[in-house]
């Protein structure tokens, strides 16, 4: 009897306070790894938000860029047509395939609208001289997406020398432009943050801003003021 007594004590198994405890200390150390992995994911997502906010943001910019030097005078006056802050518009001139017709007259627009974050391009094709411009645009793509304003910064910016023979140059405070602004008109500034598409929005967005330098303004030519 003393024996079997003895397996019987040696057999009781886990009491109910040892069974709690055991299962308290797994739910810390699963919620423990669960809070790292979160965290993981989350920075995961922040990263891959910057980089793809950084990719677009340059694409955009560089249209930006390569739109705003297309900008040419096809009369006297100014390249640019129009322009405040959230908006420019400007010439274009297109060569046709029969180098003996007359150019083909455009009018480019870049339209920002800060409620879908959205830049357009919109483009229309004019006839006469000065042109008349069709009602329906000849085509319009977007240039970019998930862009945001920088503060109060405007998203377009001008701006003309100081003098016709000094580099300085200024901002043209009025918006938008008058028309004795417009043939002054030298350099459009660009101004947006790029957001992500995913992550934190706020924290994996990236600035982006360019002085985009018309072709109206020669480098070579000792009088800085835009020529058309």
């Amino acid at each position: 009897m003393h024996v079997l007594s003895r397996i019987r004590r040696d057999e009781r198994g886990v009491t109910l306070i040892e069974l709690l405890a055991t299962m308290a200390i797994g739910l810390v150390v699963l919620f423990a790894v669960l809070g790292l992995m979160t965290t993981m994911v989350r920075s995961s997502a922040s990263s891959r938000g910057r980089e793809q906010a950084v990719r677009e943001g340059r694409t955009a910019l560089d249209r930006i860029g390569q739109e705003l030097r297309l900008a040419s005078c096809p009369y006297s006056g100014s390249a640019v047509i129009s322009g405040d802050g959230s908006s420019v518009s400007y010439y274009v001139e297109r060569p046709q395939g029969d180098y003996t017709l007359a150019p083909v007259v455009e009018r480019h627009t870049l339209t920002y609208t800060a409620t879908t974050q959205r830049l357009v391009l919109t483009v229309s094709t004019g006839t006469g001289v000065p042109p008349t411009w069709s009602a329906t645009p000849t085509r319009q793509s977007t240039v970019g997406s998930r862009l945001a304003l920088v503060g109060t910064t405007p998203f377009f910016q001008y701006l003309s020398y100081d003098s016709p023979t000094a580099p300085d140059t200024s901002l043209i405070a009025t918006s938008p432009l008058g028309a004795s602004d417009l043939p002054n008109v030298a350099q459009v500034r660009v101004t947006f943050n790029a957001l992500p598409d995913y992550g934190d929005a706020t924290a994996a967005g990236s600035r982006f801003e360019s002085t985009v330098v018309l072709r109206t303004d020669d480098p070579t030519d000792e009088d800085n003021t835009p020529q058309c």
